[in-house]
């Protein structure tokens, strides 16, 4: 027997329970709850005979946070709830209807069997409530349409619901005393391929804006005009749509954009992501952005474009960004220091963040070395005029 890391092998003597020994009886050990896989092998005077199965072991009861006296719930498959606004089968508004419901009459809890997870290829067909699922899948039958933003701004998906054909199929599902999970299935994959190709008219409309906004920017910062797109293929409908989005880079004029992820240098990946953060900020609710190796390439020029926009980023943003650029330190509202020393025979890293009087001098070091001398000093109190405005 073999589950949650751990084998076990032993004999047992099974009991008859039938006087033709048709059924037998076997006791297993302790089980932790999990899934686990039972192998029996039973020898008889002629012949032996192996066998597999899955063997759930559950707790004996369900963990109570504390001594609250006797508790109640409901239990109720989905498939077994139906409301007047269901498409025949009840959906994730008609669960939270029920909590709710129970809630109200003083119950605790509400249980139903697992929801099945699917894919749009699959065809449902005798599903099964036992077989384990997993969040990262889904399966559009639980999904309340009707609620949908989508549905209410795409005019082809309103249009075929509201048509006669598709309502009458609705109220047939909805006055059968069983669940067709096929026609159930079909409906709504109908519906939902016209929402994602209403998603994607938008998607590529918002692709194209944005790209042109992002190559704006990236000239100041030492990258080719018009060196960043976004590819918009179809694919397989999904809870994202049945788009399949890529940002694409082409870093050298007359080459052919590839994909950002697999052309792109660490600093140039850098300057496309501060691009874009400077495009979205306003729409980015990321509270801390790092950038790092941004500066790798990048001449003193460029370097003021790029500490200007991370200036403007930290409007929106925490930022923090590693740098070896005084043009890009001097836009900071704190400067720290980072190093390293040894401590009782071992290195460790120091951070520090320097004072006004240090800050001038870290960004004359940074300019002129560690010998840095008054024209260096004069040149990094030059840098955090300029960058103060």
């Amino acid at each position: 027997m073999r589950g949650e890391g751990r084998s076990w092998d032993w004999r047992a003597e099974a009991r008859s329970l039938a006087p033709a020994g048709e059924h037998l009886l076997l006791r297993l050990p302790e089980l932790a709850a999990g899934y686990y896989e039972l192998h029996v092998k039973a020898r008889g005077r002629v012949s032996a005979a192996t066998s597999s199965t899955l063997v759930v072991a559950s707790p004996a009861r369900a963990y109570r946070e504390d001594n609250r006296g006797r508790e109640w719930g409901v239990f109720l498959p989905l498939y077994a709830l139906l409301s007047p606004r269901s498409w025949g089968f009840a959906d994730l508004s008609d669960l939270r209807s029920l909590a709710r419901w129970t809630r109200s009459l003083g119950g605790s809890n509400v249980a139903t069997l697992p929801l099945l997870a699917t894919f749009l290829e699959e065809a449902i067909s005798d599903p099964s409530p036992y077989s384990p699922a997993t969040r990262l899948m889904w399966n559009e039958i639980y999904v309340d349409l009707a609620r949908l933003p989508d549905l209410t701004a795409s005019e082809s998906a309103r249009r075929l619901v509201a048509s006669p054909a598709f309502q009458r199929q609705l109220e047939a599902l909805r006055s059968s005393r069983l669940v067709d999970y096929a026609r159930l299935a079909g409906l709504r994959r109908a519906v939902l391929r016209e929402l994602a190709a209403s998603l994607s008219v938008e998607r590529r409309r918002a692709a194209s804006g944005l790209a042109e906004r992002v190559n704006a920017e990236l000239p100041p910062l030492g990258l080719p005009v018009d060196a960043f797109g976004i590819a918009v293929e179809s694919g397989e409908i999904g809870p994202s749509g049945a788009d399949r989005v890529e940002f694409t880079f082409a870093p050298n004029p007359g080459e052919p954009p590839r994909p950002l992820s697999r052309i792109a240098s660490g600093g140039e990946a850098s300057r496309l992501s501060l691009a874009l953060k400077v495009v979205l900020a306003a729409a980015d609710e990321t509270p801390v952005l790092i950038f790092d190796e941004i500066d790798a390439g990048v001449g003193g020029r460029n370097a003021t474009a790029l500490g200007e926009r991370l200036r403007a980023l930290s409007a929106f943003h925490q930022v923090i960004c590693v740098t070896h650029l005084p043009q890009i330190a001097a836009y900071a509202d704190a400067h720290v220091h980072v190093g390293k020393r040894e401590i009782d025979g071992r290195t460790v890293a120091d951070a520090r963040v320097l004072s006004p009087e240090e800050r001038t001098l870290e960004l004359a070091a940074m300019l002129a070395g560690s010998d840095a001398g008054s024209e260096a000093h004069a040149a990094a109190e030059a840098l955090l005029r300029s960058a103060a405005g």
